[in-house]
């Protein structure tokens, strides 16, 4: 099948010069590109503009999360959070979306001026070859896909474009006419301009998901410029492969990854379980007042003759025997005192034993004193 064209031309003096085809699409979409070779296609930005022109780019879709492309190593790995949390909702592998997101990241950074989204390489992905699993291929740990993807001769049949070797066999294997390569579907002419290292291993590898993509990103960038703008969307688009209906398929795609998907915050962690410490804090308010009864109770207990008799003994006798009126209340005071600086058990029991021995002998005094003085 071969794409249509309009045939009235809008004569603007910008022009599009398509030097290389990226793609051929003869495996997961049998499209090809117009003309008979790569290298003579001219396009008018009238004609780009004429294809679907309700044909807008596709949204961003869910937030890339802000990794350091400049660290060591192979950055995709840092989208591996990120990418699980929508793989199932949008039935892109793990590894694929890795892959369109650092790629879209790396171009974030380094030509912001592009605006590519992971949705556009996603939308490429899912034609070319499924993500990289078409026939069953699968995608390693390391982003290689086994067994590699190889298109049809283009050999020039019937809907077929003719592109002549220009590798030697050395990327797709056919030393007579080109074919497509890897989950990207390059070909090798193309892919010597632009293929690029894009799990930081030193390699441009067509068959690695993660150079094929990143590759793919820089080639689109550079044929659209600003893939924010419709037109420079469309043009990307149809310089990987001029298809009114493959430009049309890669829309969709890349619209319905755009979509917003919905996955739900994990919950918070389980508070820690309070510790209560009340009982331990209580436990020596109670014990005081225990220690303090007999001191408080201990003159409750005496008969009211005695009271009588305690009461008006300084008024007689504080002349003569000043040791009863004095001492009881140095004994109480000395006893409060040690209560205050918290004595310990056996200190407070010799203390009290000590007072009740004072008040029994001022007893004792005052009760010789009233006998004698009825006699």
């Amino acid at each position: 099948m071969t794409s249509t064209r309009r045939s009235t031309r809008k004569h603007l003096p910008r022009r599009v010069v398509v030097t290389t085809v990226a793609a051929v699409s003869t495996v997961a979409f049998p499209m090809v590109v117009a003309g008979a070779s790569p290298s003579d296609s001219i396009i008018d930005i009238a004609d780009i503009a004429d294809f679907a022109p309700h044909i807008h780019p596709p949204a961003p879709g869910t937030p890339l999360p802000h990794v350091d492309i400049n660290q060591p190593g192979r950055n995709a790995v840092h989208f591996e959070h990120w990418a699980r949390a929508h793989s199932n909702e949008l039935g892109i592998p793990v590894q694929s979306m890795q892959a369109y997101g650092n790629a879209a990241r790396v171009m974030e950074v380094t030509n912001p001026a592009c605006g590519i989204s992971w949705t556009t390489l996603a939308g490429i992905g899912a034609i070319e070859s499924w993500h990289g699993t078409y026939e069953g291929a699968t995608i390693n740990e390391h982003g290689q896909v086994e067994p590699p993807i190889r298109g049809i001769p283009l050999d020039g049949r019937p809907g077929i474009a003719e592109i002549p070797d220009t590798d030697g066999g050395e990327l797709d294997g056919d030393t007579e006419f080109d074919r497509a390569m890897g989950p990207m579907q390059f070909i090798p002419s193309t892919w010597r301009i632009w293929g690029s290292d894009g799990n930081g291993n030193g390699h441009a590898d067509p068959d690695n998901l993660e150079d094929a993509t990143l590759s793919a990103a820089r080639y689109l960038c550079a044929s659209g410029g600003d893939l924010r703008n419709p037109v420079g969307w469309r043009t990307a688009i149809l310089a990987y492969n001029f298809s009114e209906e493959y430009l049309e398929a890669v829309h969709e795609r890349a619209v319905r990854y755009s979509r917003d998907v919905y996955v739900p915050e994990p919950p918070p962690p389980p508070a820690p379980p309070v510790e209560h410490h009340e009982p331990e804090h209580h436990e020596p308010e109670h014990h005081e007042p225990e220690h303090h009864e007999p001191e408080h109770h201990e003159p409750e207990h005496h008969e009211p003759e005695h009271h009588e008799l305690v009461h008006h003994e300084p008024e007689h006798h504080d002349a003569e025997n000043p040791e009863p009126g004095h001492h009881n209340p140095e004994v109480h005071h000395e006893a409060a005192a040690r209560v205050d600086n918290g004595p310990t058990v056996d200190q407070d029991s010799a203390d009290r034993s000590a007072e009740t021995l004072q008040r029994l002998n001022a007893h004792l005094k005052n009760l010789l004193n009233f006998l004698n003085e009825q006699q």
